[in-house]
């Protein structure tokens, strides 16, 4: 987002401002049913694309190891579980975003909610301010929704500025920890089945991902998305054919023999659950605004999403696969990264297994350059608005920033690689950063967003403090257990 004054439906890059449009490219049908030169289903799919691989990332090697530390009854129910309050909590802020954009564009918030029996309605505001005939008045001119146009400008509108500098943090230190983990199982991989030692390897990422790093212009990836979404698929068939070709009496055995819960552990699930999913609740705003920018009415209320819905129904079929068929394949013996597993050279499908792994290594770089824009845009926006506040518009600072924003982008690539080849376990690494920080974002702040600023019942506010506890609890419960096994470790 973009905090400058000026602003107008912009998101802050390092090069400078560029609309939502011009930096992902136009992915939703507007409201006039097309966008120019695309047809509403290939937009509708461009859309799911660009979710799924923002969403579907180094946690799914982790699944096997969920449900190994969850139990496998428990394992399947956590997950389905976890990726419904994330459906939800996508929504919510959804929600939050188009009251924010309605109530900035007439100049108060033009709705209030009113239960009618069992019944929840909303209706003008009471406290708005009406014309003779008792209508709402015209709109204040064009939309300028820039504040409100990604998660974190929705954060800072709805909650405030302390609300925003914990989601920047949060965001950043998410990101940072997910191409941690995507940089460790480069290393790994490349180690168990090439031989490469772990820290050439790790060079070798960081020398590709800085360049593409200062890339400013994401809609260029949702055709590399595509291809890094059929390695992603690819090794879910690979995983669903080892599991066939296992006798019978095996799978069965290993499926009656599987705990349904596993109490002691079950708080590293929970954090791997919560790891899985920051990406689709930080990226969908801006899918979400490209949208609402020419609708002359702005839908309010808490509404269904058939992007959203597709992608998540994708997305958990797909995950909980990988779960269930690697843990029938290894058992307790499943490692945190289940492809350590599959390094078996009297296997038949050992040839399929290690180029699996390694496409699937290949398309986790191209991730991690859709996952890392969301934090550069964030930090970058947010030190651009400091800066603005703090310094002369003539003095050196400004000038000295784009410098920054370019120094700072090529250093990430190698702290993550120096970070990921000292982690000793991936697993507990995963569940750290899953518990510690994407539970604020995923559970947390898009609740309190909705509490807030959105219209809703007495329903949906008791589920939104349900998930404001829910959040704390397992935040609390699974940062603790995963530094204490990580330190074990």
């Amino acid at each position: 987002y973009d905090h400058d004054a000026r602003g107008g439906g912009r998101l802050a890059s390092a090069s400078g401002d560029r609309s939502t449009e011009e930096t992902f490219g136009d992915l939703s049908p507007s409201s006039r049913g097309s966008t120019p030169g695309v047809s509403p289903r290939m937009a509708f799919l461009a859309a799911v694309v660009v979710l799924l691989k923002t969403n579907w990332g180094i946690g799914m090697m982790a699944m096997p190891y969920m449900i190994k530390s969850a139990g496998l009854v428990a394992g399947i129910l956590l997950f389905v579980v976890s990726m419904i309050m994330v459906s939800d909590a996508v929504l919510r802020v959804d929600a939050t975003q188009r009251a924010l954009l309605e109530k900035q564009r007439y100049g108060y918030h033009p709705f209030e909610c009113k239960t009618e029996g069992s019944i929840m309605v909303l209706s003008p505001s009471t406290d708005s301010k009406e014309n003779g005939d008792g209508e709402k008045p015209k709109a204040m001119g064009p939309l300028n929704s820039g504040s409100v146009q990604t998660y974190v400008g929705i954060v800072e509108k709805g909650l405030g500025r302390w609300a925003m500098r914990l989601a920047v943090g949060c965001i950043s230190l998410g990101t940072l920890g997910s191409c941690v983990a995507y940089s460790k199982f480069v290393q790994d991989n490349f180690h168990a089945y090439l031989g490469v030692s772990r820290w050439i390897s790790g060079c070798v990422m960081a020398g590709v991902l800085v360049p593409l790093h200062l890339l400013d212009r994401m809609n260029a990836f949702a055709l590399v998305s595509m291809f890094g979404l059929t390695f992603g698929f690819g090794f879910v068939f690979l995983l669903i054919s080892k599991t066939i070709l296992l006798p019978r009496h095996t799978a069965v055995g290993a499926l009656s023999g599987a705990p349904a819960i596993k109490w002691e552990t079950l708080p590293i699930a929970f954090g791997i659950a919560a790891f899985t999913s920051e990406g689709i609740v930080v990226m969908f705003p801006p899918l979400s605004h490209a949208k609402m920018q020419d609708m002359k009415e702005i839908p309010q209320g808490y509404k269904i999403d058939k992007r959203l819905a597709a992608t998540m129904a994708i997305f958990t079929v797909a995950y909980l696969i990988v779960a269930c068929c690697g843990y029938v394949l290894y058992g307790d013996d499943v490692k945190a990264e289940v492809t350590l597993n599959m390094n078996d050279h009297d296997d038949h499908l050992y040839i399929l297994s290690q180029v699996a792994s390694l496409l699937y290594s290949l398309s986790l770089v191209m991730t991690c350059v859709v996952v890392a824009y969301t934090c550069f845009s964030s930090y970058e926006a947010f030190l651009r608005s400091y800066a603005e506040g703090a310094f002369q518009v003539n003095s050196p600072v400004h000038g000295a920033l784009p410098f920054l924003f370019i120094f700072l982008r090529c250093l990430f690539p190698v702290v993550c690689g120096l970070i990921a080849y000292f982690v000793p376990n991936f697993g507990a690494f995963l569940s750290l950063i899953g518990a510690l920080m994407n539970s604020v974002i995923v559970y947390l702040l898009p609740n309190l967003l909705f509490l807030y600023n959105a219209p809703s019942g007495k329903g949906h506010r008791i589920w939104c403090w349900f998930m404001v506890f829910y959040s704390v609890l397992t935040g609390a419960v699974g940062t603790g257990a995963s530094l204490w096994q990580f330190i074990h470790s």
